[in-house]
């Protein structure tokens, strides 16, 4: 049997195991046909079928290697799908800064539209997370204004420009982003909401801000993490306009009534309760300072006398 010959033999045979599903061995014969032939006809295709084994029997590691090393060759025919998922396992892994470069090639190399789509989608989420604001906008812009793009991912474009609008203190961009979702409904329109209110107490407007907070607060469906930071952020709001009666009730009713959720970003009951004890800290220095005077005063009599 010649070496071609022999080459084929051994790496349809291990096709044929990954085309029957029997992923685990199919693995074994592609890693035993590639040691055997580094530089064999069917290289490319040992690699990549190794990869997608690796990742249906959930070893990720050795998949992303497998997916890398195609992405690095010359353009081929499994150059799209191999960045896509190299670049999905890095960001499953919360390596952004590895899926970003990944996802950037892919966009700039992919034919199929929803590859390109993918890419896009996966920029947006990457630069949000890494705190690139500006490169973020762009492609929130880029998802905006694209044709056939899904209306959740539409959604999340919003979300993320107007994200990114605050941090830049570009308020008039927040407000329009946040306002074109704020009636869908799901949790982006509640953080939607939320955002609104909390532009409007950075910009001192502290009563159209409570009217905002109770938006969130009355939103159907409900969403217990965003109704938590309103009642926060309304508690801010009673204290800049000197209501602390209404401050303190409204912090004591959050710490009684709500329970942190695995799934919350952050820990709002906790942050309830520094503010609680900060403001009751505050009330009982209010109350000493008059017994201080009052004492003071009395000495200095003392002392004239």
């Amino acid at each position: 049997v010649s070496e071609g010959a022999q080459d084929s033999i051994t790496y349809e045979a291990a096709e044929q195991r990954f085309l029957k599903g029997n992923f685990e061995d199919a693995a074994k014969d592609f890693n035993k046909y590639l040691a055997q032939f580094p530089n064999g006809i069917y290289r490319l295709n040992a690699t990549f079928y190794m990869a997608e084994c690796d990742f249906r029997n959930k070893d990720y590691d050795n998949a992303l290697s497998g997916y890398e090393k195609i992405a690095a060759e010359p353009r081929n025919l499994y150059t799209e799908k191999s960045l896509l998922k190299a670049a999905s396992i890095y960001y499953s892994k919360k390596n952004y800064d590895a899926a970003a470069p990944l996802y950037l090639k892919l966009e700039q190399n992919a034919d199929l539209r929803e590859n390109v789509l993918a890419a896009q989608h996966g920029l947006l989420r990457c630069y949000s997370l890494t705190g690139k604001h500006n490169e973020a906008i762009t492609y929130a812009q880029k998802l905006i204004n694209a044709d056939k793009v899904p209306n959740e991912v539409v959604a999340e474009a919003h979300l993320v420009y107007g994200r990114a609008s605050m941090i830049n203190a570009d308020y008039a961009t927040a407000k329009r982003e946040f306002t074109t979702i704020m009636k869908q409904s799901g949790a982006v329109a509640a953080e939607s909401r939320y955002n609104l209110a909390l532009i409007e107490y950075t910009m001192k407007n502290y009563k159209s801000s409570q009217t905002k907070c109770f938006d969130v607060i009355n939103q159907v469906p409900s969403y217990d993490f965003w109704i938590a930071k309103s009642f926060l952020l309304l508690a801010d709001n009673y204290l800049a306009l000197s209501d602390t009666f209404q401050a303190k009730h409204t912090l004591q009713s959050l710490i009684e009534n709500y329970e942190k959720s695995p799934d919350d970003p952050e820990d709002v009951k906790a942050e309830a309760e520094i503010k609680y004890k900060e403001l009751i800290d505050r009330e009982q220095e209010k109350m000493k300072k008059p017994e201080e005077t009052e004492t003071e005063t009395d000495l200095s009599k003392e002392i004239k006398n």
